[in-house]
């Protein structure tokens, strides 16, 4: 196969795994996954994740305003994934 695409190997999507779970913890909000992404509306963001079957945690509750969490490990998964088909 000719040109710059290649497979990325099990290894490198883990040490991506690592390096998000290093910087952000166990759990990504919107404004996270956007920087890693490199898209600017948080509203595409969400929607892409509900397509992708990303589980999102909803946090807080009583009078604290819900806040939605999607784990470092499915998302980074899900951006190598889509990392593969797109280049």
């Amino acid at each position: 196969m000719r040109g710059g695409w290649k497979p990325k190997d099990d290894r490198e999507v883990q040490a991506y795994k690592d390096e998000l779970c290093t910087k952000y913890g166990g759990f990504m909000c919107l404004a996270d996954i956007t920087k890693e992404t490199g898209y600017k509306k948080q509203k595409i963001i969400k929607e892409w994740l509900r397509e992708q079957g990303v589980p999102a945690y909803c946090f807080g509750s009583g009078n604290v305003k819900p806040r939605l969490r999607w784990k470092t490990a499915d998302v980074a998964a899900t951006i190598e994934k889509s990392k593969m088909v797109a280049w």
